[in-house]
């Protein structure tokens, strides 16, 4: 009888051995799976990091870019106002000048009749 509870235990052990092995089986797909799943994420969050390092660049160039216009526009803007200002002083002149042509015209038309 000793020999048949023997049996029986090692039957029973090897039982538990061979459903101790499916578990670890089982936790070592599973953790595989999950270590997977890790470097997925760790590559995607990788990618993630390098594409928003990318954006910023873009992000300060565009806003360089756009000081830049910012700049030119207040210098063109400048510009114009001066050649405004220059153009009404210049047509200002030119108006008098007509004015005094006018009048030297007048003048000559006066001296011209009071000869004859």
């Amino acid at each position: 009888m000793d020999e048949y509870l023997l049996e029986q235990k090692l039957d029973l052990l090897d039982k538990r051995l061979q459903d101790a092995k499916k578990s670890r089986e089982a936790a070592t797909k599973l953790q595989n799976k999950w270590e997977r799943e890790i470097l997925t994420l760790e590559s995607a969050a990788e990618e993630d990091a390098r594409h928003a390092t990318n954006m910023d660049r873009m992000l300060q160039s565009l806003q360089n870019t756009l000081e830049s216009c910012r700049t030119q526009a207040e210098e063109a803007e400048s510009i114009a106002a001066r050649n405004l200002n220059l153009y009404r002083n210049k047509q200002q002149e030119l108006e008098e000048m007509e004015e005094k042509a006018r009048l030297y015209e007048e003048k000559l038309a006066l001296m011209k009749s009071s000869r004859k």
